[in-house]
């Protein structure tokens, strides 16, 4: 797993923990790209990361690798992680909620990405809506001056007051996180505690109900449904309901496609709520108000409106050559926002990026970006093509 600081980003790190239960191996990494920090101040940074670990009771290795290249860094931790054939097999990162505003460190996370496909790992993303980035909370030392322990929620309400005079006067904080503007305090301390329930949901002993939908879209060697089921198994999510969603092919034989299905779910064990084909997937045309959603996120990135080519995240040939790709992410998403808008997560086959360099990463996190967001956390998982259902049955 990459990370930063992980005080920074506790979600992430307890949803990881939940996927290892404790018994699989789990690395955090943080790439520091600041490569003039003194190497105690790295010392010192370790150690809080390790007592951070201890104290949330995560079993976890904590390592920094430091390069200036975060690409680079990141592609060196996954090679050097773990000891003979203990080591990890999956690469989980966060979303990367600000991909718009740097082209070069857009493409440095999509290289990331890529490099996680061509080690032979599987790759997950899990995107949290609103974001999972602590830092500026952190490092006025509010939440937790001592970066040990996320405190519970209580006790983080408790220090409500605090928490305003911080809010009201970090401008950067204020945008980023208010997702509207609040006229009286306790419409705010309302608003901070639905901010710290949704960054703990994960931790262990919440219990949540519903639904977890899996659309399932490629074939990966069945990661995207193991990782649900395992998901099923904690106390945190045992409540939960398994629906799985599948591509139905041939309208003729869409009640053979979800028997087929069953049977396979039947097999290794995992018990599901329902299966549900989609079939309008090639029948209709994505919505208007969803392909005006995504032009106003992709059309201010295309080459003609930079000075510089090097700023800019995509040309409009670009668009026009992958539209049919983008014509099905865009159907994927509206099939999302029908179904899934109320679930308690959502794990989806994560699309592959392209090997070739060229290709540009914007389009890739639009793809990404307009399937997931306003909705419930967000899982897309793409595993290596070896069998796993096997393992666990």
């Amino acid at each position: 797993m990459l990370s930063g600081d992980l005080t920074d980003r506790p979600c992430l790190i307890d949803f990881a923990s939940l996927l290892t239960r404790g018994l699989s191996f789990l690395e955090c990494v943080n790439v520091v790209e600041d490569e003039s920090m003194d190497r105690k101040d790295i010392e010192i940074m370790k150690e809080k990361g390790i007592n951070w670990l201890i104290s949330n009771k995560i079993k976890a290795f904590y390592s920094i690798t430091q390069l200036s290249d975060y690409c680079a860094g990141a592609r060196m931790a996954m090679e050097l992680s773990g000891l003979g054939k203990m080591k990890p097999n999956l690469l989980l990162v966060g979303f990367k909620e600000n991909w718009q505003i740097s082209s070069s460190k857009t493409r440095s996370y999509y290289q990331v990405l890529q490099s996680g496909f061509e080690l032979n790992l599987s790759v997950a993303i899990l995107r949290i809506s609103g974001g999972m980035d602590l830092s500026n909370c952190f490092s006025a030392n509010i939440i937790d001056p001592n970066y040990k322990a996320f405190p519970s929620t209580n006790n983080i309400l408790h220090s409500v007051p605090q928490l305003l005079s911080f809010i009201h006067n970090d401008q950067d904080f204020q945008s980023r996180e208010q997702t509207h503007t609040l006229k009286n305090s306790q419409g705010l301390e309302n608003q901070i505690a639905d901010f710290i329930l949704k960054i703990t949901q994960f931790k262990k002993g919440n219990s949540l109900k519903g639904f977890i939908d899996v659309y399932w879209l490629f074939d990966d060697g069945g990661l995207t449904l193991l990782l649900p089921y395992i998901l099923t198994t904690c106390k945190e999510f045992a409540q939960c309901k398994l629906r799985v969603f599948i591509l139905g092919n041939n309208n003729e034989k869409l009640d053979d496609e979800k028997k087929n299905m069953a049977i396979l779910l039947t097999k290794f064990r995992i018990d599901f709520h329902d299966i549900i084909t989609l079939t309008e997937i090639t029948k209709n045309p994505a919505g208007k108000k969803i392909r005006h959603e995504f032009n106003e996120m992709v059309v201010p990135l295309v080459k003609i409106n930079f000075e510089s080519e090097e700023d800019a995240q995509m040309t409009q040939l670009d668009l026009d050559s992958n539209s049919e790709k983008t014509e099905f992410y865009l159907q994927i998403a509206e099939i999302i926002q029908e179904n899934s808008k109320l679930s308690s997560l959502i794990v989806m086959s994560l699309p592959i990026p392209k090997m070739d360099n060229s290709f540009p990463s914007g389009i890739y996190m639009a793809w990404i970006d307009i399937m997931t967001r306003n909705l419930p956390p967000f899982l897309l998982v793409h595993g290596n093509q070896e069998s796993v259902l096997t393992f666990y049955s």
